[in-house]
């Protein structure tokens, strides 16, 4: 599950406020993380998946987004978001 109301859901987009990510300790960050992909519909979520999810919330430089199984991530105005992949 989802830890202490870190996640909003905002439809269709779920977010995730990167400032308090980054106050985080790295282990309940990253658990967070691997749940929060899970229940917005990321499936198959691999550790290199997460290393690249964290790094657009803790060490923004203006990436784009990270593509990951079922959707991508995309950070905006300081929060994450995932933007589910439509059917094929």
């Amino acid at each position: 599950g989802l830890v202490g109301g870190l996640v909003d859901r905002v439809d269709p987009d779920l977010v995730t406020d990167c400032a308090h990510l980054l106050g985080l300790a790295p282990g309940l960050r990253r658990r967070l993380l691997v749940d929060w992909l899970a229940e917005a519909g990321a499936s198959d979520v691999a550790a290199t998946h997460v290393d690249a999810v964290e790094r657009l919330a803790t060490h923004w430089r203006g990436q784009k987004g990270v593509d990951v199984p079922g959707g991508r991530v995309v950070r905006r105005d300081g929060r994450l978001g995932f933007v589910a992949r439509g059917p094929a």
